[in-house]
């Protein structure tokens, strides 16, 4: 059996379409970065800051890899996710991207709304700021996202069978899609 991984720009709604896309397939869900939190028992904005970026890409992809082992999950990964070690292929090898793509104005808006704490925006206060910091990211990462098996918009995103249809194109007979509701 396989595994669904979401993946694209921080604020583009991957944890939160993911959750949605499990719940449709009555599967189990999986937050890479809140799996990581709980497991430190801090927030992932502290590790960065005490700790460095490097290591935290080492504890996601040692978490990443473990969650590519098992089954039948949705599992929403962190923006940086695949772009850092062998995590992209880590996750094509145990199931299906989807890269989730939306109006990077409209992903600036959605952060700047958003009270958490995310450390690549740390010191982006306003939504010009935070938009040209996407536009930065997206210029690096779309290289790697784009490898994805599936890539669709958010609003495709809002009706899931249409969805389900396009992601069946891309996987084998055997993949759990058939235990859909």
């Amino acid at each position: 059996m396989k595994n669904i991984f979401f993946i694209g720009l921080p604020g583009v709604g991957k944890s939160f379409w993911a959750k949605k896309i499990a719940d449709w397939y009555g599967v189990n869900f999986a937050d890479l970065d809140t799996e990581i939190e709980l497991r430190l028992g801090r927030p992932i904005f502290n590790l960065f800051e005490t700790q460095g970026e490097h290591i935290f890409r080492e504890i996601e992809k040692d978490i990443l890899i473990e969650f590519a082992q098992k089954s039948n999950v949705v599992i929403s990964v962190g923006g940086g996710t695949p772009c850092y070690f062998e995590n992209l292929s880590v996750m094509k090898q145990n199931g299906v991207c989807v890269y989730i793509k939306d109006h990077i104005e409209s992903i600036g808006n959605r952060l700047f709304l958003d009270k958490t704490n995310r450390p690549l925006f740390k010191d982006c206060q306003t939504v010009p700021k935070i938009v040209l910091k996407l536009h930065e990211l997206h210029l690096k990462r779309h290289p790697i996202y784009s490898q994805s098996h599936v890539i669709i918009d958010v609003e495709s995103l809002q009706k899931p069978h249409l969805f389900t249809k396009r992601l069946e194109l891309f996987t084998k007979p055997d993949f759990w899609l058939n235990e859909a509701k």
